[in-house]
């Protein structure tokens, strides 16, 4: 990837990583905010336990991943695979729901674009030219 792309690539990762907590804080918060994203036969519990991977996965594998990047680390690809396998898992977890109860869709759009995105960082920082 190009320095300006990384930069890009970065700043997105931080962003991710800002919206997935605002994301759970705002699902934590209020019941029928729950209801949106996941089908009313689902109990809470379901979706409160991903609570602890979302935190470690999502959020700190984005900024640890972003952090790599602009120090053109190595490591960013494995971090970026990581995270990218955290939002897939979620993302095929969506699909179940989906599949239970369409009206559970808007869980699904939330997580395919990110998983898309992040993937792409990876797939991207893996071309990039030696340093």
């Amino acid at each position: 990837m190009e320095k300006r792309q990384t930069r890009y690539a970065a700043a997105y990762l931080v962003l991710q990583a800002l919206l997935v907590s605002l994301w759970w804080i705002w699902v934590l918060g209020d019941e029928q905010v729950r209801r949106i994203f996941v089908p009313a036969r689902i109990p809470d519990e379901v979706l409160l336990s991903f609570l602890a991977a979302d935190a470690f996965i999502l959020v700190l594998g984005s900024i640890a991943a972003a952090i790599q990047l602009l120090r053109s680390s190595s490591r960013a690809f494995v971090t970026l695979l990581i995270t990218t396998g955290g939002l897939l898992y979620g993302t095929l977890h969506c699909i179940g729901w989906m599949v239970l109860d369409p009206a559970a869709w808007p869980a699904l759009a939330f997580m395919i674009l990110p998983t898309l995105i992040t993937g792409g960082i990876a797939v991207l920082s893996r071309s990039r030219p030696p340093v």
